[in-house]
C-alpha cells in the first residue's frame, strides 16, 4: 500500500463557485506527466481520499490540481476551504499511464479534455517530449460556460513559445463565446468542423 505524506497548502485559488485550483507543497516520489496521485482530508476520524491529476510538471514545485467540487462530494467540498498553511495528505507515489509512454508516434498529438480533466494535457504540455515527438499538438477543451476555461495565460505561454506547433481549440455548450466553438466536441468531429 502507497505511504501517505502530509503537504502543505500554498495556495486555494478560487476560479468559480465551483472550480479550484490547490497548490501544495510536499515531498511526492519523481512522477511522470499525465499521472495522478490520491488526495486526502481526515474529516470526522475518517480518511477520505480521491484520485486526482497533476496539473504541475513532475519538476515544478507547487504540485498543482485542478479540481471541481461536486455535488455532496465530502473531499472536494472540504478542499474547497483550505487555506495557505493547511495541511493535506497525499501518497508519495503517483499512479497511472495516462502519459506520452503509452501513445504511438504520429505526425500530430490531440489532446482532448472536458471539464477539470485537462489537468494532465498541461503536465504533459510542460514538458519537453511531445514537442520532440510531434510535429503539431492539438489541445482539445470542452467546458459548459465561459467561466469554465481557465489556465488562459499558461495557454498564451505555450503559443508564444511553441508558434505554429501548438493549436488551442475551445468549445462551450451552454453559452455562444467569441473565440470559441459552440456545441460538444464529439458533434464537431462527426460533421467535420474538428
Amino acid at each position: 500500500m502507497a505511504e501517505w505524506i502530509q503537504g502543505t497548502v500554498s495556495d486555494n485559488i478560487h476560479w468559480t463557485e465551483n472550480l479550484y485550483s490547490l497548490k501544495i507543497d510536499a515531498e511526492v516520489d519523481n512522477f511522470t506527466a499525465g499521472q495522478f496521485t490520491s488526495l486526502a482530508l481526515d474529516i470526522d476520524g475518517e480518511r477520505i481520499a480521491r484520485p486526482y491529476s497533476f496539473l504541475s510538471a513532475p519538476a515544478q514545485r507547487p504540485l498543482e490540481f485542478f479540481f471541481y467540487t461536486a455535488t455532496g462530494g465530502v473531499l472536494s467540498n472540504a478542499m474547497l476551504g483550505l487555506k495557505p498553511g493547511d495541511h493535506i495528505w497525499l501518497k508519495k507515489k503517483a499512479n497511472g499511464f495516462f502519459t506520452l509512454a503509452e501513445v504511438p508516434d504520429s505526425r500530430d498529438l490531440w489532446l482532448f479534455g472536458t471539464g477539470t480533466g485537462i489537468a494532465p494535457f498541461f503536465s504533459i504540455l510542460k514538458t519537453e517530449e511531445p514537442w520532440r515527438r510531434f510535429e503539431k499538438v492539438i489541445l482539445v477543451h470542452g467546458v459548459r460556460t465561459a467561466a469554465d476555461l481557465r489556465y488562459h495565460e499558461l495557454i498564451g505561454e505555450i503559443q508564444q513559445c511553441r508558434g505554429d506547433k501548438f493549436q488551442f481549440k475551445a468549445f462551450v455548450t451552454r453559452e455562444d463565446v467569441p473565440g470559441t466553438y459552440h456545441g460538444r466536441i464529439p458533434a464537431a468531429i462527426a460533421d467535420g468542423n474538428l
